[in-house]
């Protein structure tokens, strides 16, 4: 999809961005019943062991078990990180009326790429101990491999409704990830490209930072509206915490 950067909202581009991660996600959970379907060997050969208490290649096994690819949601999140930077960017440009589009640097790409493997990392994390911990339940109460499949499809047609709390959960669930990094991550990413294109101009020394203002505040950005810092020391404070929807202004 062919995207015009510069014209876009913050708000129109977390629609986009939700619709593709939740598609994405939704195709991670077939690709892990898929692999998974396909390791049924390896399951009944766990199970053996546990039985016959030899663990001498078991570590081995489970890893095996839970090597899942991730698919399409690095470069989903890759794209939206990368168009969120080049948002905050333009969105100055267009405010002091200079006509051009930011596109991307080399060491920007980087950055971009960086947040993306940090991204990646919580999200694959989470799955890894979720299906960790339904593997090694099933394998101690001797299931069979049935049984085990069945409580897979069971999380995940959980996970695809329920909202939890926090990002990383014990099980995680699609709505809260997508829900997160929508909102938290590219809003980080939005800043660091309006800060660095702000810095290069050298037209702006102080930002101020500015919630929503309304009852969904949390006490911990409350304290922080209206608060102004010099604009290379605000990077990494925003998100303040998941769901995070506070920004920085310039302060002129």
């Amino acid at each position: 999809m062919a995207l015009q950067f510069n014209h876009i909202s913050k708000n129109a581009l977390e629609e986009l961005f939700e619709k593709d991660l939740t598609k994405s996600l939704h195709q991670y959970h077939n690709g892990i019943v898929k692999y998974t379907l396909s390791k049924q060997e390896v399951y009944n050969e766990l199970v053996k062991n546990f039985i016959d208490k030899n663990g001498e290649d078991n570590y081995r096994l489970i890893d095996e078990m839970l090597n899942y690819n991730p698919g399409d949601i690095f470069n989903v999140v890759r794209n939206y990180l990368g168009i969120s930077y080049s948002l905050g960017a333009n969105q100055v440009l267009t405010e002091f009326k200079i006509n051009k589009k930011h596109n991307l640097s080399h060491y920007e790409k980087i950055d971009v790429l960086a947040e993306t493997e940090d991204v990646m990392n919580d999200i694959q994390m989470a799955y890894y101990d979720m299906m960790k911990s339904i593997l090694i339940k099933n394998i101690g109460l001797k299931s069979s491999f049935a049984s085990f499949i069945n409580e897979i499809h069971t999380q995940f047609n959980k996970s695809k409704f329920k909202k939890r709390k926090t990002f990383i959960p014990n099980f995680p669930t699609i709505k809260n990830i997508v829900n997160n990094v929508k909102i938290a991550v590219t809003s980080k990413m939005t800043t660091k490209g309006m800060s660095q294109v702000l810095k290069s101009m050298g037209k702006v020394r102080l930002m101020r930072y500015e919630t929503q203002a309304d009852e969904k505040v949390s006490s911990i950005c409350r304290k922080w509206h209206g608060v102004t810092m010099p604009i290379n020391q605000i990077e990494g404070i925003i998100p303040q915490h998941q769901n995070c929807r506070c920004r920085w202004i310039p302060d002129t």
